[in-house]
């Protein structure tokens, strides 16, 4: 990872709760544990959501790799999916897999990171959007 890019509060291990809303009017929340780790050439992020219903876990790995300054790939086990920015303090990504988007943003403090993001379709196959509140450890 080029020095500087990131601000280095948003690197390490993760934990904390998620909570997630739909256009259903579903609503629910989930347990999370979160990666972010240096590379060459940008970031690994990776995530697990533990869901309080019975839907099945999500786990994650994403690839970051820098191709401007400031700009990135995402990478799907090795396959470009999107683009994001890292600008401001805000870690900010978008990627289709398949006919889903999704697209993600995070900020750090010394405490932990905050996550939002939304998807055209979840399970259900409704528009759902999500907030996280994580602490370092």
């Amino acid at each position: 990872m080029k020095k500087g890019m990131f601000d280095p509060h948003f690197v390490g291990k993760f934990r904390g709760r998620g909570e997630w809303r739909d256009s259903a009017g579903g609503k629910g929340g989930y347990q999370v544990e979160h990666e972010i780790l240096p590379t060459e050439s940008g970031l690994t992020i990776r995530y697990t959501h533990i869901f309080d219903n019975d839907d099945p876990d999500v786990t994650a790995s994403l690839e970051l790799s820098e191709i401007a300054p400031c700009i990135y790939t995402v990478a799907l086990g090795g396959n470009p999916v999107g683009h994001g920015y890292f600008l401001a303090g805000l870690l900010h990504f978008s990627i289709q897999a398949g006919d889903v988007q999704v697209e993600t943003g995070c900020r750090s403090s010394e405490a932990g990171l905050s996550v939002w993001g939304s998807s055209n379709r979840n399970a259900a196959g409704n528009f759902i959007a999500w907030q996280e509140n994580l602490t370092r450890g």
